[in-house]
């Protein structure tokens, strides 16, 4: 049911809300999947019930044995609630450091940009996680998550941005220029077809 539930892409409906509100009340019941499942779902739903603290409480003893993508997942979802600065949140984060050597290409890649910005905040935590990125770089070209990354950490972490070398400041401007050149791409491919249907509307 729960896992149903985190699927459903669309509302947020008072019957959905109803039905992941009741669940919360059994979450100090749920097993460490229903927990990541009730996560994914509650914030695919946008949904931020007055009682989700208790699951982020249920589920502190069970990050670290989540599968790497279940818990890049969770970061994800934990961090899309804006739960990141929870004290119950804090068991996630060690979770989440510890796991960076393990991820794969792939797996670091799925981590969305709030995830890192708020799960990864400290600095050596931040800059081990572009580190690997670089380390993985065929993962990450066009990586609009690794941009806002990049963006943060120069201006709002500059502490961040300075110790970075000067090989993982190239990779980045590379994922940068490549995702610029893509996008403009896309947009002269657009207008060309907009050229294209407004002369077959005059042809007709």
């Amino acid at each position: 049911f729960l896992q149903c539930l985190a699927s459903v892409q669309v509302g947020p409906y008072s019957a959905l809300k109803l039905l992941a509100s009741r669940s919360l009340e059994q979450a100090r019941d749920l097993r460490p999947e229903e927990g990541f499942f009730l996560f994914q779902a509650f914030a695919r739903l946008r949904l931020r019930p007055p009682r989700i603290n208790t699951l982020l409480e249920r589920m502190r003893l069970v990050w670290s044995v989540l599968p790497p993508k279940q818990l890049v997942k969770a970061a994800n979802a934990v961090a899309k609630l804006d739960l990141a600065a929870h004290m119950w949140a804090r068991p996630l984060k060690v979770a989440l450091v510890g796991a960076l050597p393990r991820l794969t290409g792939g797996q670091l890649a799925l981590l969305k940009a709030i995830a890192v910005m708020e799960l990864l905040d400290a600095p050596e935590s931040m800059k081990a996680y572009l580190e690997l990125c670089e380390k993985e770089r065929s993962a990450f070209l066009y990586s609009r998550h690794l941009r806002v990354v990049e963006l943060h950490a120069h201006l709002v972490r500059p502490e961040v941005w300075e110790r970075l070398d000067d090989e993982l400041r190239l990779f980045l401007q590379e994922v940068r220029t490549a995702s610029e050149m893509s996008h403009a791409g896309a947009s002269r491919r657009e207008a060309r077809s907009d050229e294209d249907d407004d002369e077959k509307d005059e042809g007709e």
